[in-house]
């Protein structure tokens, strides 16, 4: 099971977890927004679609490492 590293970071940090296979990279995953094409979009579901997109832009803020 792959888990994001900065709901980890803490516990890292106080050495609660011990990191093995440091090295050891996993292929990307992506992030999808899924909704029926042939409707309109409310302004709060295409906000919060924008806000994913520009969050998951960067890998910044998912490795604090």
């Amino acid at each position: 099971m792959a888990i994001p590293s900065f709901l980890l970071n803490p516990d890292l940090e106080q050495e609660g977890l011990v990191e093995i296979l440091a090295h050891y990279s996993q292929e990307d995953l992506p992030v999808q927004a899924v909704y029926p094409p042939n409707r309109h979009l409310s302004t709060k579901v295409r906000r919060f679609i924008d806000f994913l997109a520009d969050r998951f832009a960067t890998a910044q803020g998912w490795s604090n490492r």
